[in-house]
């Protein structure tokens, strides 16, 4: 497996490495996505904000849960509901993300964007290596 986010990484070459591991993440998040809830989703993504790790997939919606979203109490109800939908494939996603970024994975939060069906998929890192930690952090989004 992927073995290149050690302490030793100095900043000017962080981000060369990071942003293929960011790749390779966000790749395997729409995989297993796809694999467990079918083909809804494109253009996945992943990028860093401080100690947090954060996928993003576009067009993830249903018209209906676009609407649904509308309100703060349907709002509230889609988020539990893909909340329920990222548990699936959480225990396979988090362990990628620790064998990737050589850190541990805490508490995850799940948010939606009804205007255009993006969900979001925010993970907290522990003991990260500090290469993550820079100014102008990594990106795999466009």
């Amino acid at each position: 497996m992927m073995r290149f986010l050690s302490e030793s990484i100095d900043q000017s070459k962080s981000r060369s490495v990071v942003e293929p591991a960011l790749r390779q993440l966000a790749e395997r998040f729409e995989t297993l996505w796809h694999r467990a809830h079918g083909a809804r989703g494109e253009h996945a993504c992943a990028r860093l904000a401080g100690e947090t790790l954060i996928f993003s997939l576009e067009n993830v919606l249903t018209t209906a849960q676009r609407s649904w979203a509308g309100t703060d109490e349907g709002y509230a109800s889609l988020v539990r509901t893909m909340a329920q939908q990222v548990d699936v494939i959480y225990p396979q996603l988090a362990d990628q993300i620790e064998t990737v970024l050589h850190c541990y994975v805490g508490a995850m939060y799940v948010e939606v964007e009804p205007e255009n069906g993006t969900l979001h998929i925010k993970f907290q890192l522990r003991d990260a290596p500090r290469a993550l930690y820079q100014e102008q952090l990594p990106t795999s989004c466009r």
